[in-house]
């Protein structure tokens, strides 16, 4: 049995639904005023509501055990709902300022207008803010988050450096490093602004239009950096046959490698615009990396007898060991062949090399 009581500005839902189940609701409608509770059973009983309705402004369901609630809330107020432990189905439809608080289940929660707070809470939750400059929290649980129409932020617990977003279908995907953490997996849109404890980062519209794409031995990655400057790279990791390409955007955003990697042998970046790489290539075999038009940092790890061409752009080209051969290609190029006899060839510009052996044209 259901108690809907009203206490000031507070409508507080308690008890227990008649029907408990993940998919009949307790609903709660709030609009011109009005206010109806119908409980959830087969004849769909509205229950009334104890006490003075008029100043109601706010809802809580944290009482609310068996089922969740469908609340449709349609006040010209800064409204607080608090949704159940259940899965609860949370739309405002006022102008105001709305906080939303899903609490456990997995919650769907709508904010419409207005500058609201929307929080996840616990649970698989999907979160949206509708129009306005919403702060967005999904809470623990792998949640979907779209920040609709207007400048939208996104509140997590931890610090900067201890997640990882990737790029997922055409979506950001944001994830705690290791995949371990309390705010879980989110997948969101329309953000314009992610918050962590010691920073806040702006969030590219678009993710990256940057392609990996693996094709027998050879890893190409084209197209053009989201930011376009000497300092800022495309990061490219290859270690213990993992490959992760990262683009240069204010999230720093990793993309995914279209193609099988397991044969990946070779790098090639000289499709790659707007920024250099980043390389770091630790592979067990005779590698062949290649890089772009820009300035590029390509350290190779392995013992094998290596292959690096710097292209265009003031490069540091990185031998370590085997008997590697290093060609700087234009501009002003850094080349260390590390151990091994090497053959360095500076190409055009100035060049500072170190090796067993060197040429230069």
């Amino acid at each position: 049995m259901i108690q809907p009581i009203a206490n000031g500005q507070v409508l507080t839902v308690s008890g227990t639904a008649s029907v408990s189940n993940g998919y009949s609701r307790i609903s709660v409608h709030y609009s011109l005023g009005a206010i109806t509770v119908t409980d959830n059973n087969q004849v769909q009983t509205n229950v009334p509501v104890q006490g003075d309705m008029s100043a109601v402004r706010h809802l809580d369901l944290s009482g609310l055990a068996g089922a969740g609630g469908y609340v449709f809330w349609d006040a010209p107020y800064n409204n607080r709902v608090t949704g159940s432990a259940q899965a609860d189905y949370i739309y405002l439809n006022g102008q105001g300022d709305d906080t939303l608080r899903g609490g456990g289940g997995d919650d769907y929660l709508f904010g419409n207008e207005g500058n609201d707070s929307l929080g996840g809470d616990r649970g698989l939750d999907r979160l949206n803010g509708g129009a306005g400059d919403d702060l967005l929290n999904g809470g623990g649980g792998n949640d979907i988050i779209d920040g609709g129409d207007g400048s939208d932020t996104m509140i997590f617990s931890g610090a900067r450096a201890d997640y990882e977003i990737n790029l997922v279908n055409g979506n950001y995907v944001i994830s705690h490093a290791g995949g371990i953490g309390r705010d879980g997996t989110d997948t969101f849109a329309n953000v314009e602004f992610l918050k962590f404890s010691d920073a806040t980062i702006a969030v590219d519209s678009t993710p990256t239009n940057l392609q990996p794409i693996a094709n027998g031995q050879v890893l190409t990655v084209s197209g053009t950096a989201s930011v376009s400057n000497g300092y800022s790279r495309i990061s490219v990791h290859y270690s213990l046959g993992a490959i992760t390409v990262t683009d240069n955007n204010q999230v720093q955003t990793n993309v995914p490698v279209q193609g099988d990697m397991s044969a990946v042998r070779h790098l090639d970046l000289s499709g790659l615009a707007g920024a250099g790489g980043y390389v770091f290539w630790d592979a067990p075999y005779n590698n062949r990396v290649t890089g772009s038009a820009q300035a590029d940092y390509i350290y190779l790890n392995g013992q094998g007898d290596d292959t690096l061409r710097g292209g265009g752009g003031d490069d540091y080209l990185f031998g370590n060991e085997g008997n590697d051969s290093l060609g700087g290609d234009r501009g002003l190029d850094r080349l260390n062949g590390g151990a091994g006899d090497d053959l360095l060839n500076g190409g055009g510009g100035t060049t500072s090399s170190t090796a067993a052996t060197a040429r230069t044209p």
